[in-house]
C-alpha cells in the first residue's frame, strides 16, 4: 500500500462515494496501516523541530478507525477472547442432596413468612380496626395449601371445601373463609413507612420479596454460558406495568427480564416497569435500545469471560462492542433494522439455489464481530463476537417434498445458539406445569404467587443438577411434581402435628361409621400419612426400659411406681397402659 492510498483512507468520512476508487485489494493491505503510523510517530518523536504533526495524524487515524470498519466474506472467524473465565469456588463438588424444602428455602427463607405475617396484621388493623391474628406458622400453612392447589388442579378454589369435592389435606387445615381472608390481606410492607423515593419503584409493594429471591439468584455460581430473555407473568388486571406481547403463550401480564444458565437456573432478573423505565442511568447505555440496556444491566453481576446468548429483541452490533469492552462476548439473532448497511449478504434466492442449509458469513475488518446468514426454511441472520460458521455440522430436518427426514449443513454458531439459548424457556416451562392459579384483580397477589412458583422451579432445577453431579440413578431423582408435593407437605406439617393427627382420625372414624355396611367384611385401609407428618414428633418417641420396671411415674398427680416406658428425649418415665396415658398428658401439658 502506497502513501497516497494511506492518505485516501484517512480522508474517508463514511460516505460510499469516497471509497469508490479503492478496491478490495487496497483494503487487504490496510492491516499495514497501523505499523506504518507507529513508525511515523516514532520518527516524529526523534525529530526536535516538530513534535505535534505526526502524533496528530496518529490520533486522526484512531478517531477514524471506527469509520473504516467494513465487512468481508470470510469463513474463518477466531476472535481473541477479551477476558478469561474463572470457575467459581462455589461450584465445587456437591457432597449430599438436600430435602426439597431446603432448596425452596434458599429462595424464600423463613424470615419472609414472618415479614408477611407482621405487615399483614399491621395493615389489617389500620384498615379495619381489628386484628387479623395471623402468625408465621399460619402464613406457611397458607402457602402450603396454595402450592398443593397448584398440582391438584381443581378448576375452582371453593371446590376444595365443597362436600362433593372436598380435599381433606386442605379443608382440615384451614377453613375456606380464612384462606380467602388471608389472601386478600397479604402485605409485604407498611404503606405508611415507605418514603416517596422508594415509591418511585412501581413494584415497591412487593420489593422485599423481589430482593430476597434475587439475592438467592446472585448467590448461585456463575456459568460461563448464560442466556437472556423475557418472562411474562400472566395478569389481566388494570395496572400501569402491564405489557402485551402478541404471539406469546401468556401475551398479557407483567414482564420480567431473566438471566439464566443453559439448564434454566436463574442467575439474575429485574422487573420491567413499562414505558418510561430508564433501566440504566449510566452513560455506557447511550445509543442502545431497551433490549441492549437490559443486557447491560444484567451483565453487571456476571464475571469476565462470560458468553451471553440472546434473541433479536436484544441483539445489536453496538451492544456486542459494549460487552466486549466489559470483557464479555455474545451471540444473538438480528432484526432487519439492526443489520449494518455495509453488510452485503448473499440474497435469499442465491442461498436457495445453493440448497437448504447454505450459509454466508461476513467478518468485520477489526476481527471482533461476524455476521452470519443461514438458510433453512427461511433465512436466519445472526451476529456473534465469539462463535464462527466453522466447523459446519449436520442436523436433521423434515423435507415436505420427499416426505422424509434429511441431513443439512448447520454452522457452528447456530448449533451453539440452539444449545445455550433455552435457559429462560426451560424455567418458564417448569413454572407453567403447576402454576398457582389464583384469579385476583390484585397484581401484588399475582406477583407473590409467581415468585413462590419461581422459587420452587429454580430449586428443582438446582436439585436436578446436583443429582446429576452425584451420579444418582435416574429413578431416584424426583420429578417436578413429586418435588413440589414434598414442598407442600413440608409447609403443611411444619409443626408438631398432634392436632392434625387428631383431625384426620376423627374424619376417618366418621367416614367409617357412615359408609360401613353390615355385609362388608373388609376393614377400611387408612392410607399412610406424608413423611413430614410421620416425623413431626419423632424426637419424643416412647421406649421401654428392659432393665428395671420399678420406676415411679413422673407425671404430677400420678402415684404409680411401675412405669416401664420413658421418653427418649425427656428421659422421663411415664405410664402408658390401658386406662392411663400419662405419656400423652405429660407432653400436652407443656
Amino acid at each position: 500500500m502506497t502513501d497516497s492510498d494511506i492518505a485516501r483512507i484517512l480522508e474517508f468520512d463514511g460516505n460510499d462515494s469516497t471509497v469508490e476508487g479503492l478496491s478490495d485489494e487496497d483494503f487487504e493491505g490496510s492491516q499495514d496501516l497501523e505499523p506504518r503510523l507507529e513508525e511515523l510517530e516514532n520518527e516524529g518523536s526523534n525529530d526536535d523541530s516538530s513534535d505535534d504533526d505526526v502524533p496528530l495524524a496518529a490520533v486522526a487515524a484512531r478517531q477514524t478507525s471506527s469509520r473504516r470498519l467494513y465487512f468481508k466474506h470470510e469463513n474463518d472467524f477466531t476472535p481473541y477472547p477479551p477476558g478469561m473465565y474463572c470457575q467459581p469456588l462455589a461450584a465445587s463438588r456437591v457432597n449430599l442432596l438436600q430435602e426439597p424444602i431446603e432448596y425452596f428455602l434458599r429462595y424464600i427463607p423463613e424470615v419472609m413468612f414472618e415479614i408477611i405475617s407482621n405487615y399483614s396484621n399491621q395493615t389489617y388493623l389500620l384498615k379495619k380496626g381489628q386484628n387479623l391474628n395471623t402468625t408465621k406458622e399460619e402464613i406457611k400453612l397458607f402457602f402450603g395449601i396454595s402450592i398443593a392447589m397448584s398440582y391438584l388442579g381443581l378448576p375452582r378454589i371453593r371446590m376444595y371445601w365443597a362436600n362433593r369435592t372436598r380435599v381433606a389435606m386442605i379443608a382440615d387445615r384451614m377453613t375456606r373463609d380464612r384462606y380467602f381472608k388471608i389472601r386478600t390481606n397479604l402485605k409485604l410492607v407498611n404503606d405508611l413507612e415507605v418514603d416517596e423515593a422508594s415509591k418511585q419503584n412501581k413494584f415497591w409493594k412487593v420489593n422485599p420479596l423481589i430482593k430476597t429471591v434475587r439475592k438467592a439468584c446472585l448467590e448461585t455460581p456463575r456459568s460461563q454460558h448464560t442466556s437472556v430473555d423475557e418472562q411474562m407473568i400472566p395478569f389481566w388486571g388494570q395496572v400501569s406495568m402491564r405489557q402485551f406481547i402478541r404471539g406469546k403463550p401468556n401475551p398479557c401480564g407483567l414482564k420480567n427480564f431473566v438471566c439464566t444458565t443453559p439448564d434454566g437456573v436463574p442467575l439474575d432478573f429485574f422487573m420491567y416497569e413499562g414505558k418510561g423505565d430508564t433501566i440504566l442511568t449510566t452513560n455506557e447505555a447511550e445509543g442502545l435500545d431497551i433490549g441492549g440496556k437490559v443486557v447491560l444491566k444484567l451483565s453487571e453481576t456476571l464475571p469476565e469471560g462470560v458468553k451471553l446468548y440472546m434473541d433479536r429483541y436484544f441483539t445489536s452490533l453496538d451492544l456486542l462492542d459494549k460487552l466486549r469492552s466489559k470483557k464479555m462476548q455474545a451471540t444473538g439473532t438480528l432484526r432487519k433494522a439492526n443489520i449494518p448497511k455495509n453488510c452485503n449478504f448473499k440474497t435469499d434466492n442465491e442461498l436457495r439455489k445453493q440448497g437448504r442449509g447454505s450459509s454466508d458469513q461476513l467478518v468485520r475488518s477489526d476481527g471482533n464481530v461476524a455476521c452470519l446468514k443461514w438458510f433453512d426454511n427461511k433465512p436466519v441472520i445472526m451476529a456473534s463476537s465469539v462463535d464462527s460458521k466453522e466447523p459446519i455440522n449436520k442436523c436433521r430436518r423434515w423435507c415436505k417434498k420427499t416426505k422424509q427426514y434429511i441431513q443439512i449443513d448447520r454452522p457452528f454458531a447456530i448449533e451453539q445458539y440452539n444449545t445455550m439459548m433455552g435457559g429462560v424457556d426451560m424455567l418458564d416451562r417448569v413454572i407453567s406445569f403447576y402454576r398457582i392459579r389464583a384469579r385476583s384483580k390484585k397484581w401484588t397477589v399475582r406477583l407473590i404467587f409467581h415468585f413462590f412458583d419461581f422459587a420452587a422451579a429454580a430449586g428443582w432445577l438446582v436439585y436436578r443438577n446436583e443429582a446429576k453431579l452425584l451420579e444418582c440413578p435416574k429413578k431416584n431423582i424426583l420429578d417436578y411434581l413429586e418435588f413440589k408435593v414434598q414442598i407442600a407437605n413440608s409447609l403443611l406439617y411444619f409443626t408438631p402435628a398432634r392436632e392434625q393427627i387428631h383431625i384426620i382420625h376423627e374424619v376417618d372414624s366418621d367416614d367409617s361409621t357412615e359408609e360401613a355396611q353390615p355385609w362388608s367384611r373388609k376393614r377400611k385401609c387408612i392410607p399412610q400419612p406424608p413423611v413430614q407428618l410421620m416425623t413431626a414428633m419423632a424426637g419424643h418417641l416412647p421406649l421401654i426400659d428392659e432393665q428395671n420396671d420399678n420406676h415411679r411415674c413422673r407425671m404430677p398427680g400420678c402415684k404409680s411406681k411401675k412405669a416401664r416406658v420413658f421418653c427418649s428425649t425427656c428421659n422421663m418415665h411415664l405410664c402408658l397402659v390401658i386406662g392411663r396415658n400419662c405419656y400423652k398428658r405429660y407432653h400436652e401439658s407443656v
